[in-house]
């Protein structure tokens, strides 16, 4: 099947035309050039077809008529020099023109053969250079149909490509929204873990101030075991104190008795009733040493008792807060599994 022409008759005669006021060669490849499509020798063809209907006027050159010059007469003495010297002119110039000649003979035959030997070589040339570029023309031709087949496959493509981003920007969309989600959920899942930190800090503290209240309580309890000690071993001296009080009083009240009889004694018994009076005074001082030293006993024994009762309410204050917070952490640890299986 023909291929059809890719340009028009008046393209050519248009090109034609400005390739002739550019003073440039017509041939095939400057007809491309200044057309920009179609094959060289389509174009060759379809310009000396229309050089032959009359379509394009080659311009012709103007003639230049010559102007007739009129000879003078030469006076006789210059016509007789002139004569003279044409005579001596003419031998040298035949001389000269019979040497150019020759020269110029021989160099022409050489310059004729050259110029036939290039002129087949160029004509060889440019039948090689005409089919090849016929050839250009046409790989050229087909490779622009097959451009506008894959662009007309690319428009159908960039379409499906479209269609595709679209549906790729709601999945995109989709995405984000549900990373959004898993953000939030991250972030509070975060936030939980801190918390959980900060209980099991406090769980911690609480744990450690249980520890520590533990220890001050079996502290307590070692002292109090020990002012247990202490306090039997106070009482016991108690007891024997107020034995002895019982004693000292018995035997005061039997001196006083004496002392009774004794006032109604002579004067000679005075030096014992001074005896008897002093002791008597030791015995009251002793009383009073012991009475004293039974109330600061007492006294210590009801600090003691005081820092046991506030010792005893700060560690069950710390098991409320060591139960609070386990209870705390158990319910966060339940709410951390139900929101990991959802």
């Amino acid at each position: 099947m023909a291929r059809e022409r890719a340009f028009s008759d008046h393209q050519v005669v248009d090109a034609a035309n400005a390739l002739l006021v550019e003073g440039k060669n017509i041939n095939g490849t400057s007809l491309r050039n200044k057309i920009g499509t179609g094959r060289p020798s389509a174009l060759m063809a379809a310009y000396n077809k229309l050089k032959e209907n009359g379509d394009i006027l080659v311009p012709s050159v103007p003639d230049l008529s010559e102007q007739t010059i009129v000879h003078q007469e030469l006076p006789p003495e210059v016509a007789e020099m002139m004569s003279i010297m044409l005579g001596d002119v003419e031998r040298l110039i035949h001389q000269i023109n019979d040497h150019a000649h020759y020269t110029v003979e021989q160099r022409l035959n050489k310059a004729i053969a050259e110029a036939n030997e290039r002129a087949a070589s160029a004509a060889k040339r440019e039948a090689e250079s005409i089919q090849e570029q016929d050839k250009a023309f046409e790989q050229l031709e087909d490779a622009f149909e097959e451009i506008n087949e894959l662009r007309e496959q690319l428009a159908t493509s960039q379409q499906e490509i479209n269609q595709l981003n679209t549906t790729l920007n709601v999945a995109h969309s989709e995405t984000k929204a549900a990373l959004d989600t898993i953000d939030e959920r991250d972030v509070r899942l975060t936030e939980l873990q801190e918390q959980m930190k900060v209980m099991q800090q406090q769980l911690n503290q609480a744990g450690s101030d249980k520890a520590k209240a533990q220890g001050q309580v079996e502290l307590q309890r070692t002292q109090l075991s020990e002012q247990s000690e202490e306090f039997k071993v106070m009482s016991n001296n108690f007891s024997q104190l107020q034995k002895t009080q019982a004693k000292s009083e018995n035997q005061i009240e039997s001196l006083t008795n004496q002392l009774a009889s004794l006032l109604q004694q002579t004067e000679t018994q005075k030096t014992d009733n001074k005896q008897l009076q002093s002791q008597f005074d030791e015995e009251k001082s002793a009383h009073i040493r012991s009475q004293s030293r039974i109330e600061t006993l007492n006294e210590e024994m009801d600090k003691k008792d005081k820092t046991l009762i506030e010792t005893l309410a700060s560690l069950n204050e710390a098991q409320k807060v060591s139960a609070r917070l386990e209870g705390q952490l158990l319910q966060y640890q339940q709410s951390t599994n139900d929101k990991k299986n959802d």
